[in-house]
């Protein structure tokens, strides 16, 4: 069961490393990294909120399950955890690359200026 869940949340971080992994690492794209792994939060929250919806149901009916009943409710805890996790390690993931972004951003607006300033410097030195 453990190994199950592990290949789930590897699945998860594996398809989002898989979109960009021809193309190299720039601003743009960590933006579009950080946007795919909110996007994977998204979809997680519907699947977390289905298996807490069913856990509901089967805490207010528990009659309904008969046999199956506990095994039933020990599965879908085990779901919303294992969710719980794919969300907290996408938003991690979206954090990460959203400041790798801004990083990049700010290196870029730096060497900006530095080429400005030597341009300028280099323009008032062919004057005189």
């Amino acid at each position: 069961m453990k190994t199950r869940h592990l290949l789930v949340l590897l699945a998860f971080v594996a398809q989002s490393f898989a979109v960009n992994a021809e193309s190299t690492i720039t601003p743009s794209n960590h933006e579009s990294l950080a946007q795919h792994h909110l996007s994977l939060v998204d979809e997680a929250k519907v699947k977390l909120q289905e298996h807490k919806n069913n856990l509901e149901d089967y805490e207010l009916h528990s009659y309904y399950y008969g046999r199956g009943g506990q095994d039933f409710r020990s599965h879908e805890t085990a779901n919303v955890r294992l969710y719980e996790e794919i969300i907290a390690e996408n938003l991690k993931q979206a954090k990460f690359h959203q400041q790798m972004a801004e990083a990049e951003r700010n290196q870029i607006n730096k060497a900006n200026v530095n080429n400005f300033a030597a341009g300028e410097i280099s323009n008032t030195e062919s004057t005189h």
